[in-house]
């Protein structure tokens, strides 16, 4: 179950016949069928449409489907069928929700962008209390939490802490049992350019994707290492940046590449790709940049993607692994700490976000994701992956020294694939908004190669299309001498 060479991934598709679905194709192993794109899930009034979808959770006990629209703050149920049934306002509650995990019981786990505790809401969206991490060891920074998951019997939560580079294994109540030290086994080099994607639990494993390895790890529920699945690339049936991952009830991994714009089908046992599904564009059923995936119990599969603000729902997937588990009958069904001990009048609802609360949401939204995109090129140049890296620059970008961006594009390609190694990293980030499509972004860059150093003020211009954030320009204002 470790991470597979190619030609064991390739091998799990050479015998297969490729489909093509309004532009989306896959590479089956006979005898199987593909997952078929169906519908986006909507909002019913148009004004009212997803703004970035970060998450999207498909709650196994009842088949409803949860959505975390972080830029509109809020949370949005649909019910199994796909339809739209009520959103639950942050505000007060929360802000800004980027994962969520929900309890046999129906009650959500709620994790917000900057937060460093976890929001407990009833199934009506009623704020019962928010809770810390306890426990935690001494010496250890706050907690920056950018995924959570529970376990199917609602009494085990898992976090992903991005500061302190652990995943947190604790109770309901937020009490640390246990964790996994992510940075075993890594330089200082890669534990900087670490970067996770959404964790999820499937029966009795754990699926952490690590994009930034090229991988989705494994645990058991108690954070017991069981392995990993992909085969770090960019070619066909290996995956570049994994940002999500699902198992079926036949212990097969769905895996959300991020990069390659597809998902893909692997057998985890075997470690062989046997298919994957890609669509890269704006056309129904196609992908860019999707960021999470959810399997439910029907064999529904659902993407989640910013740009646009799309949810697709493809059909005819394996059904999710067994994930259902009951509390034992005498457990009663109340959240963690009672309602009055969370000084919270029982019929208070969540205070929807005034106008301005939704505007400074809207900006700390385009700001992070703006970040994001910085830190995910410099990331790429990191790697010396050269089609990634390029895909960052817009097709108007201008180069310096009026060469054509042909020619700059040439010339970059050798400066990348030339060195053996190259590290950049990039600090004192001051990121403007100029207007709602453009952004300015001012950094502090270390450039190491194995022929070449360097230091540098830096500035980047973006401008936002269709498919997010691209650079426009790009200059050295300094250069710092050693």
């Amino acid at each position: 179950m470790n991470s597979l060479s190619r030609k064991a991934a390739l091998a799990g598709i050479l015998p297969g016949v490729l489909f093509w679905l309004g532009g989306i194709s896959w590479a089956q192993p006979p005898g199987s069928i593909p997952p078929v794109y169906t519908q986006r899930l909507r909002i019913p009034v148009l004004s009212d449409a997803f703004a970035q979808p970060s998450a999207v959770v498909a709650d196994v006990h009842t088949g409803e489907i949860l959505v975390c629209d972080r830029l509109r703050n809020r949370v949005v149920i649909f019910d199994e069928k796909g339809r739209f049934r009520y959103s639950i306002p942050g505000g007060s509650s929360f802000q800004s929700p980027i994962d969520l995990a929900v309890d046999p019981e129906g009650y959500l786990f709620v994790l917000g962008q900057v937060s460093v505790e976890i929001t407990l809401l009833d199934f009506d969206g009623r704020l019962l209390r928010k809770f810390p991490l306890t426990g935690l060891p001494e010496g250890f920074e706050s907690p920056r939490f950018t995924s959570l998951a529970m376990s199917a019997n609602g009494e085990s939560l898992y976090l992903i802490d991005a500061e302190n580079h652990r995943l947190w294994i604790a109770n309901r109540n937020g009490a640390i049992r246990h964790s996994i030290d992510m940075t075993i086994g890594r330089t200082q080099e890669e534990i900087e350019l670490l970067r996770y994607g959404h964790i999820d639990v499937y029966g009795e494993n754990l699926l952490v994707p690590i994009p930034t390895d090229g991988l989705v790890h494994l645990y058991d529920l108690e954070g017991n290492v069981k392995g990993s699945v992909g085969d770090r690339g960019s070619a066909e049936c290996q995956t570049m940046f994994p940002a999500a991952a699902a198992l079926d009830d036949q212990g097969r991994a769905i895996i959300l590449d991020q990069q390659r714009a597809l998902f893909m089908t692997w057998d985890v046992e075997r470690g062989v790709c046997l298919s994957e599904h890609y669509g890269f564009g704006n056309a129904p059923g196609a992908f860019y940049q999707p960021s999470d995936l959810a399997l439910d119990a029907a064999g529904r599969l659902y993407v989640s993607q910013g740009f646009e603000g799309r949810i697709q729902v493809y059909e005819g997937a394996r059904p999710a692994s067994a994930q259902i588990a009951a509390r034992e009958p005498s457990a009663a069904p109340t959240p963690p700490d009672s309602v009055a001990d969370a000084g919270v009048s029982e019929t208070e609802p969540a205070k929807p976000p005034s106008p301005a609360e939704s505007e400074a949401d809207i900006e700390l939204g385009a700001l992070a994701a703006i970040e994001g995109t910085v830190r995910a090129w410099a990331g790429a140049w990191s790697r010396r992956e050269v089609d990634e890296y390029l895909a960052f620059y817009a097709p108007t970008f201008q180069p310096d020294g009026g060469l054509s961006l042909s020619v700059w594009k040439e010339r970059r390609r050798d400066r990348l694939t030339r060195p053996r190694s190259i590290q950049v990293s990039l600090a004192q980030l001051d990121l403007r908004l100029t207007d709602e499509n453009r952004a300015e972004v001012a950094f502090v860059q270390a450039y190491r190669s194995n022929l070449f150093s360097d230091k540098v003020d830096k500035v980047l211009l973006l401008e936002r299309d269709q498919f997010g954030w691209k650079i426009t320009s790009e200059r050295v204002v300094r250069t710092y001498r050693e």
